[in-house]
């Protein structure tokens, strides 16, 4: 419990820790003007928040500002929209939740049928689509990708360092040969992402 980390990784530096004693630290989303960095700590089933320096990469204080009932799943992988809204994966809940990190109100929900909601993600030509992957449970359910047309807009995902694909989309999927790996590589290549494919080979 809480030996997880935070680290700032800066093109030819040594990563740098930037908040410790987290159990697992999970999804992480930034405010459009950088001011704001949220992350998930899954373990502890909320949403911390910290104001940022986007120039130094430190982090304000920490607090919590979203915390989620153990019946309704575990938080995992959370994305923002362009109205500022967090949209949590929950882990055991089969769903996304949108909830306002300003109040904690829980605003919208998208269910899915699987109940091992892992991660989501804005994508389609309007970035209205809300992308979202599954693991499979014990008895064979889930593994699959999901997409949910919604009433509001993501933002583009934020690149690290510069070069390779700032003139053209790339997805990085792990776990691609098989499974949901994979199912989740074809669908970005069949939206016009370059996939660059991460696996195990032994």
């Amino acid at each position: 419990p809480k030996a997880g980390t935070l680290y700032c990784m800066e093109e030819g530096k040594e990563p740098l820790p930037m908040a410790e004693g987290i159990t697992i630290p999970n999804g992480m989303a930034w405010t459009e003007d950088n001011s704001c960095f949220y992350h998930v700590d899954t373990a502890e089933g909320c949403v911390r928040g910290y104001a940022f320096d986007l120039e130094t990469g430190k982090l304000g204080e920490r607090r919590t500002v979203i915390r989620i009932d153990a019946k309704d799943g575990s938080p995992d992988g959370m994305c923002m929209d362009a109205e500022g809204k967090l949209w949590i994966a929950l882990w055991g809940g089969g769903r996304v939740i949108r909830v306002d990190p300003a109040t904690g109100e829980w605003m919208a929900e998208v269910s899915v049928p699987a109940s091992r909601v892992s991660c989501c993600t804005f994508g389609g030509p309007e970035l209205n689509e809300l992308i979202i992957t599954t693991a499979m449970d014990e008895n064979g359910n889930g593994g699959e990708v999901f997409i949910a047309e919604t009433d509001v807009k993501g933002v583009p995902a934020f690149r690290y360092g510069k070069g390779y694909g700032e003139e053209h989309p790339v997805a990085v999927i792990t776990g691609a040969s098989r499974g949901i790996g994979r199912q989740t590589a074809l669908l970005f290549a069949e939206r016009g992402y370059d996939v660059a494919v991460h696996y195990n080979t032994g």
